[in-house]
């Protein structure tokens, strides 16, 4: 009996610990996102542009980022947040719209199409000739 005791302790420390402290990574997922107003025109050619994205989350994610992938004239941002405890998530809100930041680099003239996400969902195109360094969809 006390064997059996000590197993069951040992199993929980073990999982409080798997839990994600400070010093430990957390699992890394696509975010969903809200699309906003298409304020993206007028983007310098050879300038890298930043991207705004509203995006959702739940309670038990964080530390969002973005991933840019640039391929012929498309332009595909997939915004990434890291889940420590999925057992604790709530359901992802979106009344607050945080914002995640893309950093798509210097492009030439032209007209590129912006899909977001993992499944490439269209979000509206971008002008490359002359003007700006940011917008947000």
């Amino acid at each position: 009996m006390n064997r059996r005791v000590l197993t069951i302790c040992t199993l929980a420390a073990g999982l409080a610990l798997a839990g994600c402290g400070a010093d430990q990574s957390c699992a890394s997922e696509s975010a969903s996102w809200v699309q906003g107003s298409n304020s993206c025109s007028g983007i310098a050619a050879g300038q890298a542009f930043d991207v705004a994205l509203n995006i959702c989350q739940t309670d038990c994610q964080s530390a969002p980022s973005c991933g840019v992938d640039v391929q012929g004239t498309t332009i595909a941002l997939d915004p990434i947040v890291h889940t420590c405890d999925v057992n604790s998530c709530g359901l992802p809100s979106c009344a607050t719209h945080p914002l995640v930041t893309c950093r798509v680099p210097g492009l030439s003239a032209g007209t590129y199409t912006i899909v977001v996400g993992p499944d490439l969902q269209n979000a509206g195109q971008v002008a490359v000739g002359s003007g700006g360094s940011s917008c947000s969809i």
